[in-house]
């Protein structure tokens, strides 16, 4: 890294420092390992764009070691009860049919829900629902697209991030060691591990001149959301494996079956079927992010 930056309050916790000390020392070992396991790619890259990329991330990328704020995703209840309930009333015709007698359940279990876990696992069920049915009205799909865009996403604590305009990695300690604090070390690199492949993804889709990169990059477009965090998670996987932190591992398995991509983009890393398909979604995204979802969803080899 080019720097490490910690960031605490005031006044300072002499434990949580000496915690925050001891992994900004390990973090050096975490880098090279993630750096080396990138090493999966090294088939898709032309003559020293490994090594530009490698650089980019040793010598101009910042990482901030944040034992302060707490960052979460998190549903505004409320505002999704009531446009749940918007939808049974305006809708009413529609859902009094009852082959959609399914989707009519769900939205009134969503119309009265009152905790995120409730929500998780109802937006979950409707998603599922969604794919099994066809010849949903119009009007009702496009009802339930938006409900989902802006509410369905699961609610949870926020690891870390990497800002592409900033260069800068962000580990949020205190939400890692919330959820790991037996393994906090070991979260701590799965974590690093993920958001450097981001770091490195994005520097190859510069090095590559993917058109209009950057607005690639930040749009929320769905699709391209999952395909993103699902590369990252697949690779924060592999590496957890292969550093011996299978709870970590088997954890990321869990939660990729457990929740559907379009409302935890992470979990469409449950369609990776190799490495092999892996590096090949890679590739096609520095050429075009549609090609690669749909490369990522239906794995293709070229004979």
């Amino acid at each position: 890294m080019k720097d490490i930056r910690l960031l605490a309050g005031y006044p300072f916790d002499d434990s949580l420092m000496d915690l925050l000390n001891d992994v900004a020392a390990s973090i050096p070992n975490m880098e090279d390992d993630a750096l080396d396991d990138l090493k999966v790619l090294k088939a898709l890259f032309a003559f020293n764009e490994e090594t530009k990329c490698r650089n980019f991330i040793k010598n101009d990328v910042t990482l901030v070691l944040d034992a302060f704020n707490e960052p979460r995703k998190r549903s505004n209840l409320a505002s999704l009860r009531r446009a749940a309930k918007r939808i049974l009333q305006e809708l009413e015709d529609f859902l009094s049919n009852s082959y959609l007698s399914r989707i009519k359940s769900n939205l009134k279990d969503l119309s009265g829900v009152n905790n995120s876990s409730g929500k998780n696992e109802i937006i979950g069920v409707l998603m599922r629902n969604l794919e099994e049915m066809n010849n949903i009205p119009k009007d009702l799909q496009n009802a339930l697209d938006k409900l989902i865009s802006d509410y369905g996403y699961v609610d949870m604590d926020i690891l870390g991030n990497y800002s592409f305009r900033t260069k800068t990695i962000t580990i949020y300690f205190k939400n890692i060691f919330k959820h790991h604090n037996y393994n906090y070390k070991a979260a701590v690199a799965t974590t690093l591990a993920h958001e450097i492949f981001h770091a490195y993804h994005f520097h190859l889709l510069k090095l590559r001149h993917l058109p209009r990169y950057v607005a690639v990059i930040s749009t929320k477009k769905r699709d391209y959301e999952i395909l993103k965090e699902s590369l990252a998670s697949y690779f924060e996987h592999h590496f957890a494996n292969k550093h011996g932190a299978y709870d970590i591992a088997t954890q990321i398995e869990n939660e990729w079956h457990r929740y559907h991509p379009y409302v935890y983009p992470y979990s469409g890393a449950r369609w990776i079927i190799d490495k092999l398909h892996f590096t090949n979604v890679v590739s096609a995204s520095t050429l075009k992010f549609d090609l690669a979802f749909d490369m990522l969803k239906n794995p293709y080899y070229p004979d």
